[in-house]
């Protein structure tokens, strides 16, 4: 929100940053040109673009959020409090928000003190929504994204008459020991994992 409107500078940032750079990586797919390790980087951003920005990662993210984010905040304070006990100088002025991405974060920071008093509380709230989901998509998509380059990755075709099957999650990630034992609850590094796009029509692009 900006000025109390809708701002689309996320949506605008996402096609500029993954989006966009795509377009010429998949065209090289779709005339079977050779990829370079560049085109590959930039398809393996798009395709992480597309795995967190589904209904299915939002539930995750509040559940998720529901059960840890207290606790996160709650040691965030601890540590601050053992580091003012420590006298070490934290100059509350001159704290600003650099990075782009912590901006995106719900978070409200206050003190309370009583005339007199030495002691100091400090509060600090958020709440759990849509700014908490930005800020967890963009922490992904800058960060932890890379531990999809350490998979193996390729770009296969069906078989003639054939097509492959499509999801309304454009990427599967698969658990996969055997026809009995599997599940959809693979996750980004898992080395007995298996995932899926289908980002270029009738192709998919496989990693393991």
């Amino acid at each position: 929100m900006v000025s109390g409107e809708e701002s689309d500078e996320f949506e605008r940032w996402l096609d500029s940053e993954y989006e966009t750079p795509a377009n010429r990586a998949l065209e090289k797919v779709v005339s079977n040109q050779r990829l370079t390790v560049n085109d590959w980087q930039v398809l393996i951003k798009f395709l992480a673009a597309q795995d967190v920005r589904t209904p299915a990662r939002l539930y995750e993210h509040l559940k998720r959020s529901r059960e840890s984010l207290q606790e996160a905040l709650e040691n965030t304070l601890q540590v601050l409090k053992e580091k003012l006990e420590c006298d070490e100088k934290i100059d509350g002025a001159n704290l600003k928000v650099t990075n782009q991405t912590a901006s995106l974060l719900p978070l409200r920071v206050t003190t309370e003190s009583s005339s007199g008093e030495k002691e100091v509380t400090i509060k600090a709230e958020t709440y759990i929504g849509r700014g908490t989901w930005l800020f967890s998509i963009r922490h992904l998509l800058e960060n932890t994204f890379k531990v999809l380059l350490n998979h193996k990755w390729t770009i296969v075709k069906p078989a003639k008459g054939f097509k492959w099957f499509t999801s309304d999650n454009p990427v599967v990630k698969l658990n996969f020991t055997n026809s009995q034992n599997y599940d959809l609850k693979g996750g980004w590094g898992n080395p007995k994992g298996n995932i899926f796009s289908q980002s270029v029509p009738n192709m998919q692009c496989l990693s393991r």
